[in-house]
């Protein structure tokens, strides 16, 4: 069970506001030990910040392509180069296909040997926007924004939108 809320601690006494739905799920599972994590909530991205991102995508679609053609391929590209979110799987050659239906963009890094003395590929792993929290989404927003520039597309409408 994850509960978002804000908690206090009172010398050995962690408090935690809950709601009543929260309260009767946590009577049913509360019989004994329980183990608990506590961790730094982040918001997600924005609806808004995701309306103007795919705009400024859009323009940058119709500047690269002359027209709206592909982009998808632009986000991806995007995700790629900013480097937000990833992570490192090693696997068959074979696997890079499945990889790719969980993951945004699949980055084969070369033929690695693994401990067991077999072959194996690296790959670094991109998850999409969708996954990201706010600072992260902060980070791919500069790389937009600069590759806008790159491409003289005007970001200054928007920028208040994505900040």
């Amino acid at each position: 069970m994850d509960i978002i809320n804000k908690v206090r601690l009172y010398g050995n006494v962690l408090k935690i506001n809950l709601t009543p739905k929260q309260r009767n799920e946590i009577k049913e599972i509360i019989d004994g030990e329980v183990h608990i994590r506590i961790s730094k909530a982040y918001n997600k991205r924005t609806l808004r910040q995701n309306r103007y991102i795919w705009v400024l995508i859009d323009k940058l679609d119709e500047k690269i392509n002359g027209h709206k053609k592909d982009e998808m391929s632009i986000y991806i590209n995007l995700i790629h180069m900013a480097k937000v979110k990833f992570e490192y799987l090693i696997s068959t050659k074979e696997a890079k296909e499945r990889l790719s239906r969980s993951f945004r963009y699949v980055e084969d890094m070369g033929e690695r040997k693994l401990v067991n003395g077999k072959k194996g590929r690296l790959y670094r792993c991109y998850w999409g926007t969708s996954m990201f929290d706010t600072k992260e989404m902060g980070r791919f927003i500069d790389c937009l924004l600069d590759y806008c520039a790159e491409n003289d597309i005007n970001t200054e409408a928007y920028e208040r939108y994505l900040r």
